[in-house]
């Protein structure tokens, strides 16, 4: 009876294992609707460092491509500090900019650089910084006849303002 699923993944290793992917993919092909965020789970799903090696899972590839339309660029930088809403989107776009914080403290502020997937139907939802760069999707939302899904890179305890977070979590 479960409709929509949240996952704040937060920094969590691994943050989609190859049975959770694949029940997710299940879960929207029977109708669900999903949301997740956390810094570096599209880094572990991907990179092909070593770090990310025991992480990586075709079965998460596959869901963020497929369902969620994204793809991985890196494992974002130190400066990526600000997402900013594309104006244009019908649900987030007056939402304006965002500072991401450095939760995680120290030197560990990550968040997923991503693209939008080819041929995807899916919508970019924030950018890194203040201008549309084709490799820095923050977030972004895609929906079929049967599912509806919503990506953020950075994990919602990385948003500056509970205000914003709210937002943010409402709309979605």
């Amino acid at each position: 009876g479960v409709k929509n699923v949240y996952y704040n993944a937060g920094w969590t290793f691994p943050s989609l294992t190859s049975d959770l992917s694949t029940f997710y993919a299940n879960f929207l092909n029977n109708g669900g609707n999903l949301f997740i965020c956390g810094q570096d789970v599209a880094w572990a799903a991907f990179d092909t460092s070593v770090n990310a090696a025991p992480y990586r899972n075709v079965e998460a590839q596959n869901l963020i491509n497929n369902y969620f339309g994204l793809d991985f660029v890196n494992d974002g930088f130190t400066t990526d500090t600000k997402i900013t809403a594309v104006a244009t989107d019908p649900y987030y776009g007056t939402l304006g900019a965002c500072t991401v914080s450095n939760f995680y403290t120290g030197s560990n502020l990550f968040p997923d650089n991503l693209k939008m997937f080819t041929n995807t139907t899916a919508k970019p939802l924030f950018y890194y910084g203040t201008a549309v760069n084709a490799n820095k999707v923050a977030a972004a939302r895609n929906n079929s006849n049967t599912w509806k899904t919503v990506y953020f890179a950075p994990g919602v305890e990385q948003l500056s303002t509970s205000k914003k977070n709210n937002e943010i979590m409402g709309i979605t």
